[in-house]
């Protein structure tokens, strides 16, 4: 038989390194002296046991297989590999592997159980969590202080403005409110004009009492005493007043002498009451004049 042995060398060579000589020696041989019998049941050549000797690392030796098992007469060469089994099991020495003690690597003993992994994946989610709520509520303080900032830098400047706005919305306040009182010495100062010898010594002006309309409101009455060193002019002030159309019932009292002005010159003086109603917005029609 001219086959190659090297696959059945490497297979013994596994097999001699599970020996329990093997292993108290790392894998290696004691000495040189250590041979490994062969059972050759096949005829293999000088050769192929030379390089199983080459393959195992250790001198192989073909014999007799039942005389170096101790075996005198009995079974045939065949029967070998049963025999031999048969004598190792008859003491454990000899048997190559431990398998109440093997030398494989135990499992790893679990010191956590199952509730445990679980307890543990579960504080881990709940840490992270709250990690991550820590983290937005400082983005969030860090947010709000950069506003609180800002609106400090810019509190003095609305302060001052503020203030302006609210002088302006007091004083339109107060022109929206004021009512119709300038109105109405602004429109008597115009009908008087600017003679000297016409003057007013009292005014009086009131709410109209009487209004009906709502469209009237707003409307007053008033009543205006004068004195003038000429009865025409007094004649003339009801007349431009009666042309205005806010002014309406425009009546001229009687004038009275009054003698002597304070002036000393000797002119009569005239007193005079003319009473009005003043309408700020009147209608097209106009009031009864």
């Amino acid at each position: 038989n001219g086959a190659s042995v090297g696959p059945l060398g490497t297979e013994l060579r596994r097999a001699v390194a599970l020996g329990p000589k093997s292993a108290s020696t790392n894998g290696h041989a004691a000495n040189g002296d250590d041979e490994l019998l062969l059972w050759d049941s096949v005829g293999l050549a000088s050769t192929q046991v030379a390089e199983l000797s080459e393959k195992v690392g250790l001198k192989v030796k073909a014999g007799d297989s039942l005389k170096m098992l101790g075996v005198k007469a009995g079974p045939s060469q065949e029967f070998a590999s049963a025999v031999a089994l048969a004598l190792t099991g008859s003491d454990r020495n000899l048997l190559p592997l431990n398998f109440v003690k093997s030398r494989l690597a135990p499992p790893p003993v679990r010191k956590v159980g199952r509730r445990g992994t679980y307890a543990i994946i579960i504080g881990a989610i709940l840490l992270i969590a709250i990690l991550a709520v820590f983290i937005d509520l400082n983005l969030h303080e860090t947010t709000l202080g950069g506003i609180q900032d800002k609106l400090a830098g810019i509190s003095k400047p609305y302060s001052e403005v503020q203030g302006v706005k609210d002088k302006v919305d007091f004083s339109d306040l107060y022109l929206k409110n004021r009512g119709t009182t300038l109105d109405v010495l602004r429109e008597m100062t115009i009908a008087f004009g600017d003679d000297p010898q016409i003057v007013t010594t009292s005014f009086k002006i009131e709410d109209d009492k009487d209004v009906k309309d709502p469209k009237d409101l707003g409307r007053l009455r008033g009543t205006l005493t004068g004195k003038t060193t000429i009865p025409a002019l007094a004649n003339r002030l009801v007349s431009v007043l009666q042309q205005n159309p806010r002014f309406s019932n425009v009546n001229l009292q009687g004038i009275g002498s009054t003698g002597g002005n304070s002036r000393g010159r000797g002119e009569q003086s005239n007193t005079f009451s003319v009473e009005f109603i003043y309408t700020p917005n009147p209608s097209k029609t106009g009031a009864t004049k």
